[in-house]
C-alpha cells in the first residue's frame, strides 16, 4: 500500500538509486559485508527506512543494510519493565497518598511502534503514570489497600487501551507499596453536615408503632440540635470577640519554646503567617538554619509558604483541636507557595504538642 502510493518518477529514482547502491556493494565485498550485513536474533527484529520510506519488518537472521540508503534501527521484542515514580494523589474519602507501579509491557508491532511513537519508554511511563492517576482518584484508602490485586488488573487495561494503538502490549502491572502522608478528614454524618448532630433513634415511625416513645425520641434529637446550634452561635460570637494584646506575644513564646535544632533539619522551610480578622499582624518561622528564628513582622527573604488564617483558627492549631488539613479543607486556612512544604506544619504543631 505505501509503494503503490509513490508516483511513476518516484519509481523510477528509487530504483535508479538503489541499483547503483547494491552494484556499489557488490564491487568492494566482502569489506563491504562487514558493515552492510546485520545479524538479528531471534528475539530481535530490524526497522528499515529506504530512502525515507519504512519498508517490510527484517529478522531475525541476516539482514543486507544497503549503505547511504537505509536508516535501520534494532528492537528487541522480549518482555521489559519499568517502574512507575510514586506519585501524590487524593483519593475519594479525602487522603493523601504516594503510590507507584511497576509495569511489564512488550512490542507487539514494530512497524506500527515505529509509526506511531517516538520515544516508547518516556510515552508509556507517561501514558501508565495518567491511567494510575485516574484510576486511584476514584477509590477510598481501605480499597487500593486491600484490592491492590484487582486495582492492578484494571489498570493493566486501561494502560493496553493506549499501549496498543502504539503496537505495545501490557501483560502485567504491580502497584507499588503505599506511603500514607495525609490522613483522611473525619466526616460528619450527610443528613446534618453544620452542627455534626447525632442521628435520631432508630425506633420507627413517630406516629406508629409505640407512639410516645417514638414521639420522646424525636424531641430529645430536636433538643439535641437546638443546643448545638445554640453552642456554635456562642462559639462564632467568641471567637468574633478581639484577644487580649498579649496572645500574639504568648503564640509567639509557645513557638521559640518548640523551635530547635532537629526540627529545623526535619523542615527545613521559612513559614509566613499573615493573620486576618479583628486583630490582624504578621509573623514568620524561618525553619532553615541553627536553631531557627520566629518574630514578629514580614521576613526579609522571600517565604516558601504564606499561611493566612485568623488568629482564633491559628489557636485552635496549636492547641490540636483542629489540624492543618482540616483547617486548609474547611476554608479556614488559606496557603500559598510550595505544597510538598506546606505538609510539614504538621510536624512543627506536633513538636509544640
Amino acid at each position: 500500500k505505501t509503494e503503490s502510493t509513490q508516483t511513476c518518477f518516484d519509481c523510477i529514482c528509487t530504483s535508479f538509486v538503489k541499483f547503483f547502491v547494491f552494484l556499489f556493494f557488490l564491487v568492494t565485498f566482502p569489506i563491504s559485508g562487514f558493515f552492510c550485513l546485520k545479524i538479528a536474533h531471534q528475539y530481535e527484529r530490524i526497522i528499515i527506512y529506504r530512502l525515507g520510506r519504512l519498508i517490510p519488518i527484517k529478522g531475525p537472521g541476516v539482514v543486507l543494510v544497503l549503505p547511504c540508503i537505509d536508516h535501520w534501527k534494532k528492537v528487541d521484542m522480549r518482555t521489559k519493565a519499568f517502574n512507575v515514580p510514586p506519585s501524590k494523589l487524593c483519593t475519594s474519602d479525602g487522603c493523601i497518598i504516594s503510590i507507584g507501579a511497576i509495569v511489564h509491557f512488550s512490542i507487539q508491532d514494530p512497524r506500527l511502534m515505529s509509526l506511531s511513537v517516538q520515544n516508547m519508554n518516556h510515552s508509556i511511563r507517561d501514558a501508565s503514570q495518567g491511567c494510575m492517576m485516574n484510576l486511584l482518584c476514584k477509590k477510598t484508602y481501605n480499597d487500593i489497600k486491600t484490592k491492590r490485586q484487582g486495582l492492578s488488573y484494571d489498570l493493566q487495561v486501561d494502560i493496553n487501551q493506549s499501549a496498543k494503538e502504539w503496537g505495545l502490549a501490557v501483560s502485567r502491572v504491580e502497584l507499588s507499596d503505599i506511603t500514607l502522608i495525609m490522613a483522611p478528614q473525619n466526616k460528619t454524618p450527610a443528613f446534618m453536615p453544620m452542627y455534626g448532630a447525632p442521628p435520631p433513634p432508630e425506633t420507627g415511625d413517630a406516629f406508629t408503632g409505640s407512639g410516645v416513645d417514638n414521639f420522646g425520641g424525636i424531641a430529645q434529637f430536636a433538643t439535641q440540635l437546638f443546643a448545638q446550634v445554640a453552642n456554635a452561635q456562642s462559639q462564632q460570637a467568641n471567637d468574633a470577640e478581639p484577644p487580649t494584646s498579649s496572645t500574639m506575644d504568648n503564640l509567639l513564646r509557645v513557638l521559640k519554646t518548640a523551635v530547635n535544632e532537629e526540627l529545623v533539619q526535619e523542615v527545613d522551610t521559612l513559614y509566613q503567617f499573615n493573620i486576618t480578622g479583628i486583630q490582624d499582624g504578621n509573623f514568620f518561622a524561618d525553619l532553615r538554619t541553627g536553631s531557627g528564628v520566629v518574630g514578629l513582622g514580614v521576613c526579609s527573604e522571600s517565604p516558601d509558604v504564606t499561611f493566612s488564617l485568623s488568629m482564633s483558627t491559628l489557636q485552635k492549631i496549636i492547641a490540636g483541636s483542629v489540624t492543618p488539613y482540616n483547617a486548609y479543607i474547611g476554608g479556614q486556612l488559606h496557603m500559598d507557595g510550595d505544597t510538598d512544604k506546606a505538609m510539614k506544619l504538621e510536624k512543627v504543631v506536633k513538636d509544640i504538642k
